[in-house]
């Protein structure tokens, strides 16, 4: 169960620098990982923010066509495709506890962030279905019951960008402490439109136009319960990722430099509207000194209605705009109690907990409809006994039995009328040895499983189940303290076998109908991942991180065949079998920031922040299109303590740039078979900004 990495967001950021050399902790008991502090550079508010690489080990790849869709990988795995009604994630994200069902939505603003938790490796126990690959968790801050205000103010000068966030912290009244935040944040697209035609926040592919209102309040009942009530209400409008001709085939179009940031002709694309309304309350009880009990329950409203056009590049007459957009319209209703405690003089602690998640999902669009509805039960049990001071054994399980039916009611604009009942009963374990041989040098060896839950291709042309997949993970690791408690580092080797793999693929006669099918041979990801920080001296802090992936691809995977309901059979590719390759699984990747505390003066302090993180090649599209590697420095400079008149606040300014070597790193490849065309987006290029800051 693996590395857990935490990003403290005082100044948190698309690139990781630590402010000191505690960076690496003590493993976290919860997890059985390896936890690391940092602060980052600029402002991260959404998980967008991530996708140049800022988590080493974390891809995060925005959808094809919906700039606020987002697929994550961890380890090589990953989700299926954000499209499908059914279609499932790999790596679980998490607000405040609360399960992020859908892609839809996960690149818009968060609005009150204050940590963010990276747990690689498969998360089945604790975290449950959909954590193969692991659990990226958001932590939102609560109330501080004191009367309090924070502005934030960022300017960038390349694409026009504003991001207005303001706080409101309450004095507390009786029981209750309060918080109000408002989120406005514009901007434009990096490819600019060659006619001008007008997107949401400006011109052209790639802009967004967001605005959210957050409010949160906590009820100190008493000694022993507390209980926090969160309302959001989010929204959003973007246009789509611009792809360019990068392999000409016999598509008519010539090979275009992103560089150029234009597009090759006047393009109609209107705005992909997302709306996202959730209420949460979590309620905390102290039963006694070595007992509590928590319970979350959620509802969440999630609804888009997106709008595309590929200009011919995926085949003539595929996937331009039509009058009315695709729509996706989620409800999402979750309950979960979870019993933390210890006994046996504090021996053996542990967790027990129910879970209960209930969704529905319609899909409405020009060709396909259709309805998937998930309903899952799952209970767990996790107990971590120190046999010493220096040897611990975890064991954890987890049953989850779901349901999920799913109906077409339409394909390529005819009647179709297919419906499928999925059935899935699961059996996650995990266990883990932990042992310290002195006080600066542990090791552990785990084994954890998880489960990705199956479904049914509404975006094909016949309704195609597809069975559930997982993944079992042996791992071992060991952390060091050398150089005077100065140096930490964390060494981590892991063998994880695949089980009936859900592969994604799309029709290579027409790329807007995609597949998700079950390999018939097992397959394999192994690695390692090293984490190192470094006290270089009083006011200069290293952090680097190194992983090496080896991911296999599917070789020689068979045809696709009529399952029976409507499919039609073919070959990718046109031909008897075909290699599908592992995505967003690059073989090396990593990163290293420098944190340097220049200093502090009269006015206040001063701080310079600069990171890379790159690469090597990976595709990202399991027909191979494309391999590409990517290398990406981001920098900052900080004043900040800076005291204003007469106790009337504080303020700091930051001066950042992202992506400074103007690296063109690919977002997304599509191969187009038909026309032996390959089709690609870019992530942003070079920007400069500003950010202001003031508390009071």
């Amino acid at each position: 169960m693996s590395h857990v990495k935490h990003l403290s967001l005082a100044m948190a950021s698309a690139l990781l620098a630590v402010s000191s050399a505690s960076a690496i902790a003590e493993s976290d008991a919860k997890h059985g990982g390896v936890a690391v502090s940092a602060v980052g550079i600029g402002d991260v508010t959404s998980l967008s923010d991530l996708s140049s690489g800022a988590i080493s080990g974390l891809q995060v790849q925005v959808a094809n066509d919906n700039a606020n869709a987002l697929d994550l990988t961890l380890r090589g795995f990953g989700g299926t495709t954000a499209a499908q009604a059914s279609g499932e994630a790999g790596v679980g994200v998490y607000v405040d506890g609360v399960y992020q069902s859908r892609a839809q939505g996960l690149g818009m603003d968060l609005i009150d962030l204050d940590t963010i938790e990276v747990l690689r490796g498969p998360q089945g126990v604790l975290s449950g279905r959909n954590t193969i690959g692991g659990a990226v968790k958001l932590v939102s801050k609560k109330p501080s019951g004191e009367l309090g205000f924070t502005q934030r103010f960022t300017l960038g000068s390349e694409f026009d960008e504003f991001k207005s966030i303001s706080h409101l912290d309450l004095p507390k009244l009786g029981v209750l402490s309060a918080k109000l935040s408002y989120l406005v944040n514009d901007h434009d697209g990096w490819v600019e439109n060659q006619a001008g035609v007008s997107g949401p926040a400006g011109t052209g592919f790639w802009s967004k136009g967001n605005d959210g209102l957050r409010a949160a309040l906590n009820f100190d009942l008493s000694d022993s319960l507390v209980v926090d009530y969160v309302y959001q209400d989010a929204s959003g409008e973007s246009t789509q990722p611009y792809f360019f001709s990068v392999v000409p085939g016999s598509s008519g179009f010539a090979v275009e430099e992103p560089g150029d940031g234009v597009t090759r002709g006047e393009i109609d694309i209107p705005a992909t509207e997302t709306e996202n309304e959730s209420h949460a309350l979590t309620a905390a009880w102290q039963i006694n000194d070595t007992m509590s009990l928590q319970s979350v329950s959620s509802y969440r409203e999630l609804d888009t209605v997106q709008f595309t056009n590929f200009d011919d590049i995926l085949g003539a007459g595929v996937g331009t705009t039509g009058a009315n957009g695709d729509e996706q319209n989620q409800e999402q209703t979750t309950q979960e109690f979870i019993l933390n405690g210890s006994m046996l003089e504090s021996a053996l602690s542990y967790t027990v907990g129910l879970a209960y998640f209930d969704e529905e999902v319609e899909l409405s669009g020009d060709l396909n409809n259709g309805s998937a509805e998930t309903e899952s039960f799952a209970v767990y049990a996790q107990g971590t006994y120190a046999l010493d001071e220096n040897l611990s054994v975890t064991l954890g399980w987890r049953e989850t039995s779901e349901e999920k039916t799913v109906i077409s009611d339409s394909l390529g604009g005819a009647v179709s009328g297919f419906q499928t009942e999925i059935e899935d009963d699961n059996t996650d374990i995990h266990a883990r040895v932990d042992l310290a041989f002195a006080d600066n040098l542990s090791t552990y060896l785990s084994y954890a499983s998880a489960f990705k839950s199956g479904g049914a291709s509404i975006l094909a042309d016949g309704l195609q189940p597809y069975e559930a997949e997982s993944v079992e993970t042996l791992e071992v690791g060991v952390k060091a303290k050398l150089w005077d408690q100065r140096a930490n580092i964390s060494v981590v080797a892991f063998y994880a076998d695949y089980k009936d793999q859900q592969v994604a693929f799309v029709d290579p006669d027409n790329v807007l109908q995609s597949y998700v099918i079950n390999a018939s041979e097992d397959t394999s990801h192994e690695g390692a991942e090293i984490d190192i920080s470094i006290l270089l001296d009083k006011a200069l802090t290293l952090i680097a991180s190194y992983n090496y992936l080896d991911a296999d691809n599917l070789n020689e995977l068979a045809p696709y065949a009529d399952d029976g309901m409507g499919g039609t059979e073919f070959s990718l590719g046109g031909g008897a079998a075909t290699t599908l390759y592992a995505t967003r699984a690059p073989e090396h990747s990593g990163t290293i920031a420098l944190d340097y505390q220049v200093g502090s003066f009269d006015f206040g302090t001063v701080s310079a922040k600069v990171a890379y993180s790159g690469s090597s090649l990976q595709y990202f599209n399991s027909e191979g299109a494309q391999a590409n590697s990517r290398d990406v420095i981001n920098a900052s400079l900080t004043f900040g303590d800076i005291k204003l008149e007469g106790d009337s606040g504080e303020l700091q300014i930051a001066l950042w740039g992202k992506n400074l070597n103007d690296e063109a790193y690919v977002t997304n490849s599509i191969p187009v078979a038909s026309t032996s065309s390959v089709a690609q987006a870019f992530g942003e290029p070079r920007t400069y900004g500003l950010d202001f800051v003031y508390k009071y």
